[in-house]
Parts: C-alpha cells; sequence; structure tokens
C-alpha cells in the first residue's frame, strides 16, 4: 500500500491565494488554475512513469488531482478528476507515492484530514479524520509502507496527531505537544532494516525535531540544531549503493534526510544503523574549506549551529533492539534568500547486482525565493555536493519559487510561483544546455470576478482580484490543449468586470472610478494566428501597434508602434536596473504558448481610451451585441450613484442621461440579443427593464418595468435568452428565477433553488444543421474511398430520379470551408454530419487498414469547425454500407459479423477524432434504411418481394433481422466506446431513428390505438427500448411472434443502458389505422409492401397539414410538441436532440435562383416546429439540448435525386454556386438577434 498527501503551510505572501478553473464545453487539456506554495514537492517513493500528481486550490474549494503524460511529442496536464470535500483545501501539496498509487492524504484550513482512495479509475473519499482544532499545515506519510498504517498530521495550535489503522478504522492514538512551537514540515519514514516508524518535525524552533516510537508511544529522542531560521521542509530518502557509490560515505539502506531552512542552507543528515560499538562518528562530508567558510559567516559550533558529531540513540520496540547515529554530512550553500523547498530525485527501479531494486538517485532539487532552482549532486570522485545547474530568472518581474519536484524518469523539473504559475524546464542531451524551459502552466491566483469570450469565440479573457486580465485559447496541435497566451492587464487595483465590443477590443473595470478601453496588439493576433490557425486580413494587422508598454509608477498600458519596438525590448531586458519601462511589449510573434516570465512583462494590451464620469469604484460593465453602445456602474449608498451609464463606442462619449431606478449598487447589466433593451440588477435586490431603441438616434430611454423586491437578497447575475423570451436573475437567497412576459408583463416562470449563492448564469440554446458523407460529399472514388452499396444502386438504370448522380453531389469533399462559412452565415453553432466508413476503413472488415487520407479529411472539417466555435456531431453509418460487405455476407443481414467489421470501423473513428468530437450517433434512420432496402427495394441494396422489381429479398423477415443487426451492432459499438474512449475522451453517444409521431384515425377506438402503438413500437421504440431497458417492445414481440429475432443474456445487457441521450430524427405526423381498415391507405406509406397497419395523412378529405414536394411530408407542428412529450414520458424525462427536422418546397427545383431563394412556406414550417418545442419546452420541461434543422445545403436526395431539395442553402449544381435561402436568415434571427422583448 502506498499514497501520497496534500498538506497547508504559511504561503509566502502570508494570505489565501485562492483560483479559479475554467472548461472548454469539448475539452480543456491543460488546467488554467493552479496551485500556491510547495505543489510538487515528494518524499521518497514515485510515481508511474511519465506521471506527476498535483493539487491546486480554487475558490470554490475543490481539489483539482491533474497527470502530466506524454502523447506522441507533446506533454500536455490533463485534468484527472475534482476531489470536492474540504471547505478550505491546503494551498501546500505534498506527493508521495509507488507504482501503484492507491492513496491520498489531505490536509486543510478547515480542521479535517481527508482520506482518498482509487476505485475503478475515481478517486473516492475513504475516511474523514476530525480532531485538530485549528488548520492543518503539514502532513506526513511514509513513501512505502513497512509496517501498520500511520499518517501524521500537524496544525497551527502546536499539535502533531498520530492517525492509526484500528479493526477497519482510522483513529487519532497520539496527540504531540510542540509548544510554544509549531510544525511547518512533517515527514515519516522506518528507521533502516526495520518497521520502526521515525517521525521528523521541523518548523519555528528550527531545529529537526526526532521522534520514534518507543512501546505506544513515540518519544522525542533528539532535537537537533543547526539552521538559524524556520524550516519549511523535510524530505526522506533510503540510500541505496551501486558501484561508485563508495565516495559517498552512506551505508545501504541509511535514511537522507534533507532540511531546507528560511537561512538560505539545506543540510544532509544520515541515519544509520550502529553495527558496533564505536559512537563517536566524525561526519565524512565537512571538509575543512566548509568550516573556514562557516566561520568566516559566524556560524561556529558555539552557537550549536555546525556539528561533526553524531547522535546515537538506542531504540528498543515489539522485540527489536538496536542503536542508531544522527548526524550532520553536509551542508548545501548556494541560495541568496529563503530556501522554501526540496525534493530528492524520483527512485527508479535498477538492476543491481543481478537484482532489481528501487534505487534513489543522489540528486535533490531545491526552490528559492532568490528566483531560482538548484540541482544538487555528489561530486563523482568526492563526496562533496555541488550544484550542477541552476534555473530560473536572472532580474525580471517574477517573485520566486515555492516548490520543486523532479518527474518520475527524472527528465523533467516542476516548480510552482509566486502567482500559482507552474514552470517546467525537460532535460535533453541534444542541447547546449541541459535543462530548457517547457510550457507551463498559468492562471489566476485570487478569485476570479468576470470572465468572456470575444465575440466570435476564439479565446476567452477573465479579470480576477489578482489584479489582471487573462486571456486563454486554444493551442491547436495533434490535440488541442488550452493556455494562457496574454496578461492584458496588469493593474494596481482590483479587477472587477469586462465586456468585449468586438473581437480585439474590450472594456474593464476595477476599484477606481475610470473605464479602460483596450485594443489588441499586431503581436497578438499574429500570435493567435499561430496558435490556433485563425487567420487575420493584413490590413487588420498593418493597422494595429505592436505592443505595449507600462511605465514605472503607471497603470496605463502605453501603445508601441513598429519604430518604437526595438527600443522597449531594449529596455525590457534592462528592466531589473531601469525605472523607465517595468513591463514592455515583445517585438515578434510566439509560435508556442509564452512562458510565465513573458506573460509578466511582454504580452500587455494597449489601452486606447479612458472613460471618465463615475464618482465610485466601478463594479459592473457590458457592450450591446451589435457592439455600438457599452453600459457601466459603480458601487452606490444611494440612488443618485446608483445609476447605469451609456458610452457610445463610435467617439467612446456618454450618449443619454443615466439609467436610474435602483437605490444601490448595480451588480449586473445585461444588454439584450436585439441589442434594444438593457436589463439590471443589485443590492437593492430588484431588476429593471430598460427600453434603449431610440437612444441611438438622439432619444431617450424608458423604463419597461422594475420588480423592486424580486428577491429576498442581493442579486448578483441576469441574462437574456437566445431569443430574448426570457431573461434569468440568480441571487444571494440561492435562487435562480426564470421571467417570461405573459400578458404585456413580466413574471416570475420558475423558481430553482440551490444550495448556494447563484453567482453566475446564462441560456444555451443550439441551433444546429445537419448533412450526411454520402449526400453531399462527391469524390466517389477519391483519395482511396471504396465502393458502398449507395455507389452501386445509384447507377443501376432507373433507380434513381432523372437517373441523377451522386459522383459530384455538393462536391462535399473539397468545399467544405465554404459549408462551414454558411455555417457560420447562418447563425449555426453545431453541424452534424457522417463519416463514409468506405472512405475511412475502405477494405470494410474488421482488421482492414485504416485510411490515412480519410482520417486527414474528417480532422481538416473537425478542425475548422472547432476553429470557428462549431461544435461536430458525427454520425457514424448513415446508410453508406461498404459493398465488399453486402457482397461477402449479405451486409445488413448477418448480425454477429456486421456488428464486428462495425465496432472495428467506429473504434477507428472513436480513435482518430474522439479526442475533439464529443458527440456521437451510431446509426441514422435505422427503421427507413432496412424498410426502404428490404421491403420496398427504394433504396440501397434494393430487396423486396416483387421479383419484377428485385432479385431478391424476403419482406417483413429481411426487415425485422436487419434491424436486429443494426442494434447489435450500435452495442458493440458503444461497448467499445465506452471501455475505451468515453472514461478519458467523456462525449456522448446515441442512436437516431426517424418517427413520425402517429395518432389514432379514431381517437376511440381501440384498435387504431393499438396499431398506431404498433407504428411507434417498430418504428420508434424497438431502439430505445432496447437501450435503456435491454428488450424489445412487447406489443411488436407479440404481433410478429416468431419473425421476432431473440435477445439472449449478453445482448439485453450489451444493449441496456446503450445510449445517453434520445436522438429523434422527425418531419411529420400521420393517422394510423387497422390494416383491415376500409379506407385507403396513403401511396406514399412504404409500410405499404409490409401492411402491419394503414398509415394516411388525411382524414375526413382533410389533410393533416399544407403538403410539402416530398408526397411523405405535411406540416404538422403540434405533432412534434406531442411527440416530445410522448417521448419525455415514455423514457423517464430523458435528454433529448433533435437531430433532424426539415421541409422541402413544392416545385422548388423547378424555381429561377430568386424565387428558389424566398423559401417562405420553409420559414413558417421551422417557425411553427421551432414554436411547439420551445412551448413544451417551456410549459412541459422537456429537456431538448440540442436542435438540428435538415439540412444546410440541398443535396443528393436518395431516391429522388435532387428534385427533392431540402438546405437552407441554394446549391447549382452544375456551378457549385451556394446561396443562403430566406430560411437561413430566419433561423439565424430566430436563434440570435430575435427581439420578443
Amino acid at each position: 500500500m502506498s499514497f501520497f498527501s496534500t498538506t497547508e503551510l504559511f504561503s509566502p505572501a502570508q494570505q489565501e491565494l485562492d483560483a479559479k478553473i475554467f472548461n472548454n464545453v469539448s475539452r480543456i487539456n491543460s488546467m488554467l488554475s493552479v496551485c500556491q506554495d510547495k505543489c510538487f514537492s515528494q518524499s521518497e517513493g514515485y510515481l508511474n512513469k511519465g506521471e506527476a500528481l498535483c493539487v491546486d486550490r480554487c475558490v470554490e474549494k475543490f481539489f483539482k488531482v491533474a497527470k502530466l503524460f506524454e502523447e506522441k511529442t507533446q506533454k500536455k496536464m490533463d485534468e484527472m478528476q475534482s476531489l470536492y470535500e474540504q471547505t478550505n483545501p491546503s494551498a501546500d501539496a505534498t506527493t508521495n507515492a509507488t507504482v501503484d498509487d492507491e492513496l491520498l492524504v489531505s490536509g486543510s484550513a478547515d480542521k479535517s484530514i481527508i482520506i482518498w482512495g482509487q476505485r475503478d479509475g475515481k478517486w473516492k473519499k475513504l475516511y474523514e479524520l476530525k480532531g485538530h482544532e485549528s488548520g492543518v499545515v503539514a502532513v506526513g506519510v511514509p513513501g512505502v509502507v513497512a509496517g501498520d498504517f500511520i499518517v501524521c498530521t500537524a496544525d497551527s495550535t502546536n499539535k502533531v496527531k498520530v492517525w492509526e489503522m484500528r479493526n477497519m478504522e482510522i483513529i487519532n492514538t497520539e496527540t504531540i505537544d510542540l509548544s510554544p512551537h509549531h510544525s511547518m514540515a512533517l515527514a515519516i519514514h522506518y528507521l533502516p532494516g526495520t518497521t520502526i516508524p521515525l517521525i521528523l518535525s521541523g518548523g519555528t524552533n528550527m531545529k529537526v525535531q526526532v521522534f520514534i516510537r518507543k512501546e505506544a508511544r513515540f518519544e522525542n529522542v533528539l532535537n537537533i540544531a543547526g539552521h538559524t531560521d524556520w524550516i519549511r521542509s523535510i524530505k526522506i530518502a533510503t540510500f541505496t549503493s551501486t558501484h561508485g557509490s563508495e565516495n559517498y560515505g552512506f551505508n545501504n539502506g541509511d535514511l537522507m534526510v534533507a532540511s531546507a531552512s528560511q537561512d538560505k542552507y539545506i543540510r544532509i543528515w544520515r541515519i544509520s544503523k550502529v553495527v558496533s560499538g564505536n559512537t563517536e562518528v566524525e561526519s565524512s562530508n565537512i571538509t575543512s574549506e566548509m568550516l573556514d567558510a562557516m566561520n568566516e559567516m559566524n556560524l561556529n559550533e558555539g552557537d550549536s549551529q555546525l556539528s561533526t558529531k553524531a547522535y546515537m540513540v538506542d531504540v528498543t520496540y515489539k522485540n527489536e533492539s538496536n542503536k542508531y547515529t544522527f548526524m550532520l554530512d553536509a551542508i548545501l550553500m548556494g541560495h541568496d534568500d529563503w530556501v522554501f523547498a526540496l525534493n530528492w530525485e524520483t527512485p527508479i527501479m535498477k538492476s543491481i547486482d543481478g537484482k532489481e531494486v528501487l534505487h534513489q538517485p543522489m540528486s535533490i532539487v531545491s526552490a528559492s525565493a532568490d528566483k531560482t532552482l538548484i540541482l544538487w549532486c555528489p561530486d563523482k570522485h568526492s563526496d562533496t555536493w555541488i550544484p550542477m545547474n541552476r534555473l530560473g530568472e536572472i532580474g525580471g518581474s517574477t517573485l520566486g519559487f515555492y516548490g520543486a519536484k523532479f518527474s518520475n524518469d527524472g527528465k523533467q523539473l516542476f516548480s510552482n510561483g509566486y502567482g500559482g504559475s507552474i514552470h517546467i524546464w525537460e532535460y535533453s542531451d541534444k542541447t547546449s544546455l541541459p535543462w530548457n524551459p517547457a510550457v507551463g502552466i498559468s492562471g489566476h491566483f485570487q478569485s476570479v470576478e468576470d470572465c468572456s469570450w470575444d465575440p466570435t469565440g476564439s479565446f476567452l479573457i477573465s479579470t480576477s482580484l489578482d489584479q489582471t486580465s487573462r486571456v486563454f485559447a486554444p493551442w491547436n496541435q495533434e490535440t488541442t490543449t488550452w493556455h494562457e497566451i496574454a496578461r492584458t492587464q496588469i493593474h494596481g487595483y482590483n479587477l472587477h468586470c469586462l465586456a468585449f465590443t468586438k473581437k480585439y477590443q474590450y472594456v474593464s473595470g476595477a476599484d477606481e472610478k475610470v473605464l479602460r478601453v483596450f485594443d489588441a496588439p499586431k503581436t497578438f493576433a499574429q500570435t493567435l494566428e499561430s496558435l490556433t490557425g485563425i487567420k487575420e486580413s493584413e490590413d487588420m494587422m498593418n493597422e494595429r501597434p505592436v505592443g505595449a508598454n507600462l511605465p514605472a509608477l503607471g497603470l496605463s498600458n502605453k501603445a508601441v508602434f513598429a519604430g518604437e519596438a526595438p527600443q522597449a525590448s531594449t529596455d525590457a531586458r534592462l528592466s531589473a536596473y531601469t525605472a523607465e519601462v517595468i513591463t514592455s511589449t515583445l517585438a515578434q510573434h510566439l509560435t508556442k504558448p509564452p512562458f510565465e516570465e513573458h506573460l509578466l512583462q511582454h504580452t500587455l494590451w494597449p489601452e486606447m481610451e479612458k472613460l471618465y464620469g463615475h464618482v465610485f469604484e466601478i463594479i459592473s460593465v457590458a457592450a450591446s451585441k451589435d457592439g455600438s453602445l457599452v453600459a457601466s456602474s459603480s458601487k452606490a449608498a444611494k440612488a443618485e450613484h446608483a445609476t447605469i451609464r451609456l458610452w457610445s463606442t463610435k467617439g467612446w462619449t456618454e450618449i443619454t442621461t443615466p439609467l436610474a431606478f435602483h437605490s444601490l449598487t448595480v451588480t449586473a447589466i445585461k444588454f439584450s440579443n436585439c441589442s434594444n433593451f438593457v436589463l439590471t440588477a443589485g443590492r437593492d435586490r430588484g431588476w429593471a427593464l430598460f427600453d434603449i431603441s431610440e437612444v441611438k438616434n438622439g432619444g431617450t430611454w424608458k423604463l419597461v418595468q422594475a420588480e423592486p423586491k424580486a428577491h429576498s437578497r442581493i442579486i448578483w447575475t441576469t441574462c437574456f435568452s437566445h431569443d430574448d423570451k426570457l431573461f434569468a436573475t440568480g441571487s444571494r437567497d440561492k435562487t435562480l428565477k426564470i421571467w417570461r412576459k405573459t400578458g404585456g408583463k413580466w413574471a416570475a416562470l420558475e423558481t430553482l433553488k440551490f444550495e448556494e449563492s447563484v453567482t453566475a448564469v446564462d441560456f444555451y440554446y443550439a441551433l444546429e444543421d445537419g448533412s450526411a458523407a454520402f449526400q453531399v460529399e462527391g469524390a466517389v472514388d477519391a483519395d482511396g474511398k471504396s465502393k458502398s452499396i449507395w455507389d452501386t444502386f445509384a447507377h443501376l438504370p432507373g433507380k434513381i430520379y432523372n437517373n441523377d448522380s451522386p459522383d459530384i453531389a455538393d462536391d462535399e469533399y473539397h468545399l467544405y470551408a465554404e459549408t462551414v462559412n454558411l455555417l457560420k452565415a447562418s447563425g449555426a453553432n453545431s453541424y452534424r454530419f457522417s463519416i463514409s466508413w468506405p472512405r475511412l476503413v475502405p477494405g470494410g472488415f474488421a482488421g482492414s487498414p485504416v485510411n490515412q487520407l480519410g482520417v486527414d479529411h474528417y480532422n481538416n472539417i473537425i478542425n475548422l469547425l472547432l476553429q470557428n466555435n462549431i461544435t461536430p456531431l458525427v454520425t457514424l453509418y448513415h446508410w453508406d454500407l461498404p459493398q465488399s460487405l453486402e457482397d461477402a455476407y449479405g451486409g445488413l443481414l448477418n448480425s454477429d459479423k456486421l456488428s464486428k467489421d462495425f465496432s472495428y470501423y467506429a473504434d477507428a473513428a472513436f480513435a482518430a477524432f474522439g479526442d475533439r468530437v464529443k458527440h456521437w450517433l451510431t446509426f441514422n434512420e435505422p427503421t427507413s434504411s432496412c424498410v426502404l432496402g428490404y421491403a420496398t427495394g427504394e433504396h440501397a441494396p434494393g430487396h423486396c418481394t416483387d421479383r419484377t422489381k428485385c432479385a431478391q429479398g424476403n419482406g417483413l423477415l429481411d426487415v425485422v433481422q436487419c434491424m436486429h443487426s443494426i442494434l447489435v451492432s450500435h452495442g458493440e459499438a458503444v461497448k467499445v466506446f465506452r471501455q475505451k474512449y468515453q472514461p478519458t475522451q467523456k462525449g456522448m453517444i446515441s442512436i437516431a431513428p426517424n418517427v413520425e409521431y402517429a395518432v389514432p384515425l379514431d381517437p376511440n377506438s381501440v384498435i387504431d390505438k393499438f396499431f398506431t402503438e404498433l407504428k411507434l413500437d417498430l418504428t420508434f421504440n424497438w431502439w430505445f427500448e432496447a437501450a435503456f431497458n435491454g428488450y424489445y417492445p412487447k406489443a411488436i414481440s407479440d404481433f410478429l411472434g416468431p419473425l421476432m429475432p431473440q435477445l439472449n443474456d449478453y445482448l439485453k445487457n450489451l444493449l441496456k443502458g446503450s445510449v445517453d441521450f434520445v436522438a429523434i430524427n422527425h418531419y411529420t405526423s400521420c393517422y394510423v389505422t387497422a390494416p383491415w381498415a376500409s379506407v385507403p391507405s396513403d401511396p406514399s406509406n412504404p409500410f405499404n409492401n409490409i401492411p402491419i397497419w394503414k398509415q394516411l395523412y388525411q382524414k375526413n378529405g382533410q389533410p393533416i397539414g399544407d403538403h410539402a414536394e416530398s408526397p411523405w411530408l405535411y406540416d404538422v407542428p403540434w405533432g412534434f410538441g406531442e411527440l416530445l412529450k410522448y417521448v419525455q414520458a415514455k423514457y423517464n424525462d430523458p435528454l433529448i436532440i433533435v437531430t433532424e427536422n426539415g421541409w422541402s418546397v413544392k416545385g422548388e427545383n423547378q424555381m429561377q435562383l430568386t424565387d428558389a431563394i424566398s423559401d417562405l412556406s420553409r420559414v413558417q414550417y421551422y417557425k411553427g416546429y421551432i414554436d411547439s418545442m420551445n412551448q413544451v419546452m417551456e410549459e412541459n420541461k422537456v429537456r431538448v439540448i440540442g436542435y438540428f434543422g435538415w439540412a444546410l445545403l440541398d443535396n443528393f436526395e436518395w431516391a429522388t435525386g435532387y428534385s427533392n431539395r431540402f438546405g437552407i442553402t441554394h446549391v447549382d449544381f452544375a456551378t457549385q454556386n451556394r446561396t443562403l435561402k430566406a430560411s437561413a436568415y430566419y433561423l439565424a434571427n430566430y436563434f440570435t438577434n430575435a427581439n420578443y422583448v
């Protein structure tokens, strides 16, 4: 058993240093907020190769455990797990683990100690230890447990507690009183060659106190003097002798103790087992030169600072009796300021005399307030310790290092600085310098007050009480990671708020009366382009200053232009000796994320304007969506100061009288998405809504409505929904209220209760579009793609309307970048597309090579989408089965072989794209695929029972076998996803059937109701009954009888729980009656060939809705709402994503372009369906989390060729010219800028 610990020590600034964590919705591999103090100090033991562990503290009071790993050639930090328990977690983290890292011990200022254990790859709380009367400041754990389980902890009231396992409970077995001093460092180990525990404590008494277990208690056997100031770190390692180690003066198994102190020195002590009667042992490493040096510094034996004699201790415990010597072995002098931390190099497995042993390398790394790390090693030809390497910074603005740690292979060094940043150095024998800096981790070290995405979603800026504003952006390589890439503002006041007015411009407010406007320099835009691939025009780049300087004693970042940059850069190199410039610009852009030293000095944004007008300190600022207006508020104790000032961004002037209603500080300001309204809230517990639509034209504002006592405590946050139909307010009273306009007045629609104050809220809504690979890609045989069943079927004469060819379609294979531009123009924030199986795995079969050109193509699409803040949802199978599988074993009719081949293909897709794709669909419209492909013969592979049309087919028997094969294949693919990828990639997965909502033709007929449910069972519940519960619907099983495939126990377990959300493709609704009913069935019904029921789109001569070009499609918005409620009720309120919904305009294919793009019937269709969806979301709380229109582009619509157009973009298939239709602009307006206030 092994474990590592986290403990709290005094911070170097003697203050709480809090941090906040930011998470990208899709993936953040780098922790943006890091720990304070000795994050990486380590006792004996080692972690898995290539890994290191760290614990940091944040304002939400939780731990982040981070794992450093190497993936290909790039090293990244990856968040593993958050451990939420302690209310005031520690600032210092020490780690100690063996190969099997099983336990973690954390101590906190809330007086508790928690022991965490790994179970199934997750950290879980095993024990919570209470007993300290003050905050825990140090924890000691043994590197390797040689005896009973034991942990020691120290608090700030001079107590050290010993915790041991008794009858499967961990209890406090002893309390040691250190009065009047207290411990700042603890180490626990076992005396050489025994199971006798030893505790070493160092702290304010400046002595290493030695406690050894004698009988049932620990006895203070020695207090070793030497240090002249507080001891900050103690680490123990076990010496292992090797060939050539004779000069070190240690015996195999000796304990090596290193202690670091604020007296600037490190002392090496040796604990040895006495093997003879010699009790006067001289220290071998104290040379005459060292004695002379110590005497020159007035450190002499008379002051008990230097002892060259060994202390001997008799120890008897559990029938073990031995003598041990404790003696000083060496003093390491090299630091010029307090030494905060040290660590031995991590032990490694090494072959010594033919045996694999855990070997302790003779290396120490130390961290000091003098801004350096020193790597110490004994000289190879003597027993003298020498500083082999000194790392850090000369001059500059950093304030020293507070932790130091080796990686497990000794090839990396880690340290954390005053502001919480983690510094990394990597060893290389191929460069002129052995240790070179690598990209580290940085983030805020006090509470984050505000954050905002730039309007394009390319990067994020946050502002904090640490008096900085920081930019976080992705570094797009093989795997995308997030990093701090600029520190735009380093201020002298606490920063509270910020708001973007356009992509490279924002306004911030602080504990001062002035608003400051910042504009990005050219070097920042170039760096962003280098890291993310987002390009800007040369004109935009050239008009910007190169960077910014912050003059000494100044608060304003001064713009630096090209001619001035070299002088500023020169000054920066002399920053330790000149007061002209304290931070200077970086003359060149960066190709990788900057180091902390660069962030502190070279990445400021120029300050372009100051806005004066407020009487007190700024509290809140907001900008309108169109970027034309800025609103701000300040602290206020009475109504005359509790106003909101409006500023025009054109001339940066105040344009109207302040908005007035509140009586105390306005804490939150939000513009509506249409930019015509301003919502405010404040300390007076009320909110106010102002109409500012006339202000820009010289008019005045109007107070639309106010709610003086909307909450019982201060309101911290507000926001509008995407369509301005709703807004939310969050308060210290632990409630979130949703408000909606009803009867001309805004009223509370819902009140949500939370366990803590609500401090931030925003609405999320997804407008999305979709496409299928076969329908849009073209490039039928390009770059290694093989034939699909549709490539074969579409070239059979008469199978496709007008014999249209899919070989080019939308040429999406080559024009995908243009598609992304269309997505942005249509307001989409997500895009659903499918991967072509025969393009990714051309052979089709399990074990076939993966086509790298196919991987590259889809990687390009995914990366471009993400760069434009568009989330991909990927379908694995959209009907293009490799023809080779159809030829070999009948394709979809062979469940055993299909499931094996499909799961292999899915595995390849997850491996290639899953680090960025977080939403997956296994199969699209499987029922339609089976019915149209195996019953009617209208789709590939073209099977039916009519031998005048089809060469083969068994009708309903083939349909149910096809559906069964797809379901099993879905289960096997999800099994691969769950076991291999979801634990690390996260993400969600489902299957997407097409479902028409069905109602009984006669609502009072039991028979019609039965067949209505039968239709829903076969088309929809077949998939989700199995996916949620592990069985087929009973009604359809009973009805089909012997035709029904069976699910054995393996398949039931495989399928149960195999979806993370319900995906729905929905277009229309219908009436259903019995198959023998006298009414004629609709000729467009594909189930006519397997007459299980009759399906109709009219009743008593009246159509169910307006008719589209597609014969089966009618506009029935109420059916959509009813379907969503049906799913909610049947599957226990699941998450729902509408994965397809769309309309084909009558006669559109024959229209001229000007008429085709005026697709008003499609606009009407979308409006009705989206309104119906919104209604059930609001009234019935149906949990729709995404909506995809079908389709983005006019495309190849299967058997109907190009005659049916579903796109919101018109495509001229002859020229590939693309033109947005009215429906595209309607949807963009609906989801982003609609005014419903």
